[in-house]
């Protein structure tokens, strides 16, 4: 979600932060409880001699539970920001996050842009990567000036990627040079690899250290907010 005024635009970074997620799944605690008690109470009053209300009732909260918590969730993301706002203005790039210094770039100075893509899938993926679908992709981009870095990140369907890639330059990183794929790996639980060192000292070594970067701190996009960004950060 962004806003726009004349001097600048802000985007409202990462939608789904830990806040949203617990309320959530108490949302789905609360609204399953709720509907089965009201649904079971339905039952009985209606057919008092039907010995399977329970049942019916469990059967009937569900869809009403996931309702509310799709509910829940689209309006939680909507008003409870996570406090994190990227703002974009003629010459300056800023990120402000809660109790922290801003991170402020200059565009009229050089300023050092990294742009890569990585599918999601192929990999034991784990968190909020988890819960995106396998056909689509992660698309990221580092901002750099002196000691300041800006890494933001959205994850997009592959019709939106390939719209991208029209106009925009991205490098094509494989898991595979960095994950562990096997069978094996993917049973475990799933951590952020090692980057080996042939793989630094390689042609794409600077991408994987920018996606290290990317899961220590970056800030997550909408892929429309990411959309706008790049319109207005990259030329097209």
């Amino acid at each position: 979600m962004s806003t726009t005024t004349s001097n600048e635009t802000a985007f409202y970074l990462d939608q789904e932060h830990p806040g949203v997620r617990y309320s959530v799944v108490l949302i789905l605690l609360i609204a399953f409880v709720g509907s089965f008690a009201a649904i079971n109470a339905a039952l009985r009053e209606a057919y008092p001699t039907l010995n399977t209300t329970v049942i019916l009732a469990c059967l009937g909260a569900i869809p009403v539970t996931l309702l509310f918590s799709a509910m829940g969730e689209w309006l939680l993301k909507r008003t409870w920001r996570s406090g994190r706002i990227l703002k974009i203005g003629s010459n300056f790039i800023t990120l402000q996050s809660p109790g922290r210094h801003d991170r402020l770039i200059d565009c009229g100075k050089n300023v050092n842009q990294l742009w890569w893509r990585l599918p999601l899938a192929g990999y034991p993926r784990g968190g909020r990567e988890r819960r995106i679908p396998a056909s689509w992709y992660c698309l990221a981009g580092q901002l750099q000036q002196d000691d300041t870095r800006i890494v933001v990140y959205c994850y997009a369907p592959a019709r939106h990627m390939r719209t991208w890639l029209d106009h925009y330059e991205f490098e094509k990183l494989k898991p595979e040079d960095v994950y562990d794929t096997s069978f094996a790996a993917r049973l475990g639980s799933p951590r952020r690899p090692e980057v080996p060192p042939e793989v630094v000292a390689g042609k794409q070594g600077r991408f994987w250290l920018a996606e290290r970067n990317r899961w220590r701190e970056g800030v997550e996009l909408t892929h429309q907010d990411f959309r706008e960004l790049l319109k207005l950060v990259r030329a097209t």
